[in-house]
């Protein structure tokens, strides 16, 4: 799966089993995040002004904690992402968004950077504010499961007429974990978090965890492309990936932020 969107819906996970369950609890991030930090608004009046930061996630809700925090949610800005840039680092406009107390919405814009060094990648969350947005916006979305079923499907049939099989497996894999047919092993994240989802949102992050075949060399956006060229499938081949992208997407946040 897509490593930012993965820790965002971890760190999504994470705050509401926090804000429902009051009690601390540890958040163990893959070996490949070197570092996380998170950068607050600045706060005071003229040169007293400063930002907090913080140096984890845990940390990072302690402070919302004081800020009054209600809630956390993942926003992925589907309509102005290319599904070509889907599997590179900061290909996407997405970002965590928190509502507070007294009304306030804040984004939160993940930025990575590769550390050569280390081998490994360090991010940094800086807090926006978001200015006439309503915390409600993303909690109206609608179940988009069966629109999730059928672009699988289509994009299945397509891989297979085009000759990647190995692809259309992977499609109709997800295919059926979303109705239920094949049962999915948890990802050792989720393990943990798996009473925050009722089993079809938990079936949504489990297929989409599946069917996120964007990315560089040896991806869907490798060499499906050119072979659909050479078929005059051009159009067709956008249409389907775009869809894919575009509901599975939908799909991830519906499942972390209901």
């Amino acid at each position: 799966m897509n490593g930012s969107m993965y820790q965002m819906m971890k760190i999504v996970s994470y705050v509401k089993k926090r804000i429902r369950e009051g009690t601390e609890s540890s958040l163990i991030m893959p070996d490949s995040n070197r570092s996380i930090f998170f950068e607050f608004l600045e706060e005071g009046f003229l040169f007293a002004k400063k930002n907090k930061t913080a140096a984890n996630v845990q940390d990072w809700y302690r402070i919302l904690q004081q800020k009054n925090i209600k809630t956390v949610k993942m926003h992925i800005s589907v309509a102005n992402n290319d599904p070509r840039m889907a599997g590179f680092a900061n290909g996407e406009a997405e970002g965590l968004v928190t509502a507070y107390g007294k009304g306030a919405v804040t984004y939160w814009k993940p930025s990575w950077s590769y550390n050569q060094e280390a081998h490994a990648w360090d991010i940094c969350y800086k807090e926006i504010l978001w200015e006439n947005m309503r915390i409600e916006y993303l909690e109206q979305e609608d179940d988009p499961t069966d629109d999730f079923k059928e672009a699988l499907k289509k994009i299945e049939t397509f891989a297979d007429e085009i000759g990647f099989d190995h692809y259309a497996r992977d499609f109709r894999e997800a295919y059926e974990i979303l109705c239920g047919i094949k049962p999915a092993d948890y990802p050792k994240w989720m393990e943990r978090d798996r009473h925050l989802f009722n089993p079809e949102t938990a079936r949504l992050v489990l297929a989409v965890e599946k069917a996120d075949v964007f990315g560089g060399m040896g991806s869907w956006n490798d060499s499906p492309p050119y072979y659909a060229h050479d078929r005059g499938r051009d159009e067709e081949y956008d249409q389907v990936t775009y869809e894919l992208y575009v509901q599975s997407r939908r799909a991830a946040m519906y499942a972390v932020n209901h």
